[in-house]
């Protein structure tokens, strides 16, 4: 009986490998190996010049403390809507405009061609008592509430935990993406201009949600998020010193090394290679909103990273990166890929005992049901 059941769990796992090995593969093949539209990424002739002026150009914005603005005080409109997850309290979804002030006029003519862009939206899970908040950061192409509900484990953490959900969308996705016929979205991209305005722009919006959660109540703050939004939790953590927590799930660490690797030997690749692009240049120009070259503002052993050992997309290396940048930090690995995350229940368990620290260290009661999420 040992040895059927062994065997049952040898195969078990050897067909979830290969799922999550196939699953990521094929998501690579799209998002990377097919070349995106022309409006989103400058002629490889342009884009030495661009990486030329971005690094200054950014670097000093960020110096100056013009990169990452502070959080804005807007008019929220709040609308009430249905959901079957607020079992003892409420769902809305939350807009308002963004706050952020473009620096260079490339990205404010990418605004103008988005201006859905301009106005921010997220759906908050809230309890009729005031308690703790996630703001839950999804990732690239992704941000409706229906998958977003699904993709972070909304019930448990609502309901088990006593946390706060909210569901922000980043910029150029979802509600925020300027129609329904882009098969890419926007941001992020090869261009440095986008990419690092982009992920300002992100910050500035957060931080502006973060305003409003504690404004309304909310005793702490903390963010987690997946694949993009993981790298701009971490991103977070370095600019925002009122976060109580940071937890990056499947992240990457270096955006240039994400597309310097999948890109490879792409004709697209080799066109910006013989017109000086590397991935250096890339990196340098990118470096402003780079976490690993930024300390993180928060108490370090508040970050917890999640990963998959067999993430095709953004890599476990790319994880430890940050593990190991941020010293302190934890590092919780579970054996599934990026799409098919099976054995994540042990990521959300360790995320289970920060949220529960947090509140020892508080002095609040920990009535919080011991289940984890799946």
């Amino acid at each position: 009986m040992n040895t059927l059941r062994q065997l049952i769990t040898d195969t078990s796992a050897r067909i979830n490998a290969a799922v999550a090995t196939r699953l990521d593969r094929a998501f690579v093949h799209f998002a990377f190996r097919t070349p995106p539209g022309a409006d989103q990424v400058p002629p490889a002739d342009r884009m030495t010049d661009l990486l030329d002026e971005a690094a200054p150009f950014y670097d000093r914005a960020a110096r100056t403390g013009a990169l990452f603005q502070p959080p804005s005080r807007p008019r929220v409109e709040m609308v009430q809507v249905r959901s079957r997850y607020a079992g003892h309290g409420a769902a809305y979804d939350l807009s308002w405009p963004s706050g952020y002030s473009p620096l260079h006029p490339r990205y404010a003519q990418a605004l103008a061609q988005c201006p859905e862009t301009r106005t921010c939206h997220a759906r908050w899970f809230k309890h009729d008592d005031p308690a703790p908040a996630m703001i839950c950061l999804h990732g690239w192409g992704a941000g409706e509430y229906t998958g977003e509900q699904l993709a972070f484990p909304v019930r448990w953490m609502f309901s088990r935990c006593q946390l706060d959900v909210v569901l922000m969308n980043m910029p150029f996705h979802a509600r925020r993406k300027a129609g329904l016929g882009r098969s890419t979205p926007a941001f992020p991209t090869p261009d440095p201009t986008r990419s690092v305005e982009g992920f300002a722009h992100a910050i500035q919006d957060a931080r502006t949600l973060i305003d409003l959660l504690l404004d309304r109540g909310a005793p702490w703050v903390g963010v987690m998020g997946m694949s993009l939004g993981g790298y701009t939790s971490a991103l977070l953590a370095t600019v925002e010193p009122r976060l109580a927590c940071a937890v990056p799930l499947m992240p990457f660490a270096s955006l240039p090394e994400l597309i310097w690797r999948h890109g490879h030997d792409t004709p697209s690749q080799r066109t910006a290679i013989d017109a000086g692009v590397t991935l250096e240049r890339l990196a340098l120009a990118m470096r402003s909103v780079s976490p690993l070259d930024r300390p993180a503002r928060i108490d370090t052993s508040r970050i917890l990273i999640g990963a998959g050992e067999r993430d095709g997309i953004t890599l476990t290396s790319q994880a430890r990166k940050l593990y190991d940048h941020f010293q302190g930090s934890h590092l919780c690995l579970f054996p599934g890929g990026h799409l098919y995350q099976y054995g994540r229940r042990r990521v959300f368990a360790a995320f289970h005992d920060l949220q529960r620290q947090i509140r020892h260290d508080r002095g609040e009661p920990l009535t919080i049901d011991l289940a984890v999420a799946a």
